[in-house]
């Protein structure tokens, strides 16, 4: 189903509130490093030896973006919604690393 221009843009720009929200109520760090079930935490946890690429890119970033804008890219990318034909439901799903996840991340979301 089209939504009106109008309203479509309404409504993309309520969806993006809803991502800065969602991202401000989980935080960056779980979005961007979240814990593998079962796993038990380290002082190392969800640390990553960084790559010589990685290091590399790092360097040359004219534009680095802070953690939040990060992770609420990976919220919207994760994130995918649907307006049924002929209906007012939304289908919202997610996809993430571990099902849990995907699950708060939808849950908290909707």
């Amino acid at each position: 189903m089209s939504l009106p221009v109008g309203e479509a843009d309404r409504v993309a720009a309520h969806v993006d509130r809803l991502e800065r929200e969602l991202v401000d109520e989980i935080g960056p760090e779980k979005i961007l490093h979240p814990a593998s079930p079962g796993a038990t935490p380290t002082a190392t946890s969800g640390k990553h030896s960084p790559s010589a690429l990685s290091s590399l890119v790092s360097l040359v970033d004219i534009d680095p973006i802070s953690d939040r804008e990060k992770a609420i890219i990976r919220v919207s990318k994760a994130l995918n919604s649907a307006v049924e034909k002929r209906s007012d439901v939304i289908t919202v799903s997610g996809t993430a690393n571990s099902p849990v996840f995907a699950q708060q991340i939808v849950g908290k979301f909707i």
